[in-house]
């Protein structure tokens, strides 16, 4: 199943075979190494950042003095590189990671109708090391805060616990959003559906119990589902947009989310039935702490705002917010899930072949 990419906002379409797809700017790849679907050089991730010229774009590094005590213990850097412990140096280099969050916005939907969104982050792992500095630097200046959650945030209890004041919450969420750009960013991924149209078209209708072990994994919940929607959008510009190959993508989700165990287990099944091309480049789901992983942090803001947009379409300023951090054009791919792809969905189980949700590059 593929789905079109576009700007945050913008309801999807799911692609026939003769749709056209958005092209990907490729003007600062050398020729040599630009890729089109029908033929095209085969590519790694590090060398794709250094014909990018991405790697000139990077935050800068090095030690800071500002530190808090918390932070001088274990570092960020700390943190973040045992995501990637058991890998060689040449491994980390060319590992691209993507760091996912998920929030449901449930306010004033009784019976927990509310709409699901989950939103991605996407960078190479030297993209995200050099990441981390100016993310803690923000955090410990002024009115020093031990993490960045969005929830966290907007809660007066957690504010007044910490010494935050509203409007320093919003001043240093927004210096926070500014340091998410792209490049170094690769790209951003957002999915969203109304909880209670997935339910009544999805899960009622008992699509999942005709569509293999697979399909019981990523059916029966909106999480599972836009877990898988967000692999396949992410496989799909890696490999086929950006002609990337070789490199493992890794997801990477906190530890804390009750339904972690649910996408780690399809994850090993798609991996056993998704095509050869897109097989290698799916890597692991990784369980981290969102208060210690900043990058994780950062996945959590864009998932706010995907959140404040999807229960204010209407709001020129929150759309505007979102683009903030989430990007636009090249930069994001965005799958807002309507009842009429849901339907379509359900019929396509229901009429066979049968088919489970494996992947279809």
């Amino acid at each position: 199943m593929s789905f079109s990419a576009g700007e945050p906002g913008t309801a999807q379409k799911e692609n026939s075979s003769d749709d056209k797809r958005h092209p990907v700017s490729t003007a600062s790849i050398p020729v040599s190494s630009k890729r089109t679907l029908e033929h095209a050089p085969e590519i790694t991730g590090l060398e794709y950042l250094l014909h990018s010229g991405s790697h000139h774009r990077l935050w800068s590094g090095g030690e800071t003095d500002m530190m808090n005590e918390w932070m001088k213990r274990n570092t960020p850097r700390d943190y973040f590189r045992a995501l990637t412990c058991g890998l060689s140096a040449r491994e980390r280099e060319r590992r691209i990671l993507t760091m996912l969050r998920a929030y449901v916005d449930e306010s004033g939907s009784p019976g927990h109708n509310g709409i699901f969104v989950m939103g991605g982050l996407i960078a190479f792992n030297l993209e995200w090391e050099a990441f981390l500095e100016p993310w803690a630097v923000v955090l410990g200046e002024d009115t020093a805060v031990p993490f960045f959650r969005t929830a966290s945030f907007r809660d007066p209890v957690w504010r007044a616990t910490h010494g935050l004041g509203a409007d320093a919450a919003n001043s240093k969420t927004e210096a926070l959003a500014g340091i998410i750009t792209y490049p170094p960013m690769a790209f951003s991924v957002c999915c969203s559906v109304q909880k209670k149209d997935y339910r009544d078209i999805v899960v009622k209708s008992g699509a999942y119990k005709r569509a293999g072990k697979l399909g019981r994994l990523w059916l029966k919940t909106p999480y599972a589902y836009c877990f898988h929607n967000i692999i396949a959008l992410t496989l799909e510009k890696i490999v086929n947009k950006l002609g990337i190959v070789g490199d493992a993508v890794d997801f990477v989700f906190d530890r804390n989310d009750p339904l972690f165990d649910a996408a780690n287990a399809m994850l090993r099944e798609l991996r056993k039935s998704t095509v050869p091309e897109w097989r290698t480049t799916l890597g692991d789901v990784i369980p981290a702490n969102d208060e210690t992983v900043l990058p994780l942090q950062a996945a959590d803001l864009l998932a706010g705002r995907l959140r404040d947009y999807c229960t204010s379409p209407k709001d020129a300023g929150v759309y505007e917010s979102l683009l903030s951090v989430s990007g636009k054009g090249d930069s994001n791919i965005t799958s807002h899930i309507r009842p009429d792809q849901l339907h379509a969905l359900v019929e396509r189980i229901k009429r066979g072949p049968a088919w489970d949700g494996s992947l279809e590059a």
